[in-house]
């Protein structure tokens, strides 16, 4: 091979491989930041929901007031009938929408409302 070619293609087989140590080091860090930010909202909703049970224990409130702690659209679905979701409390939690399907939540399947 003469140098002509063997130059030009150790340039671009450099570039191709800046490149794709380039994206990988993207994903990580963009999976990183999701990770984080997942965290951040877990450890927020988590600080709403104990507030909101300290003031609110064995009373029954709205469930508005627990959706706006939370800052989520919260529906029950009984695993077993009759069972509370919380004990002490009535709590009318709604049902959730017709376009979620109960066999899927049970199966621990996410769904888009």
């Amino acid at each position: 091979m003469s140098l002509r070619f063997r130059l030009p293609a150790l340039f671009l087989a450099g570039l191709l491989l800046s490149g794709l140590v380039a994206a990988a080091l993207a994903f990580k860090l963009f999976d990183d930041y999701i990770r984080q930010q997942t965290l951040k909202e877990l450890r927020r909703e988590a600080v709403g929901i104990t507030h909101f049970y300290e003031e609110n224990a064995n009373t029954d409130f709205k469930i508005g007031e627990l959706e706006r702690a939370t800052g989520d659209r919260i529906f029950y679905i009984p695993i077993v009938p009759g069972l509370e979701a919380v004990p002490g409390a009535r709590v009318p939690f709604p049902p959730p929408p017709q376009s979620v399907g109960f066999t899927s939540v049970l199966n621990g399947q996410r769904t888009a409302l």
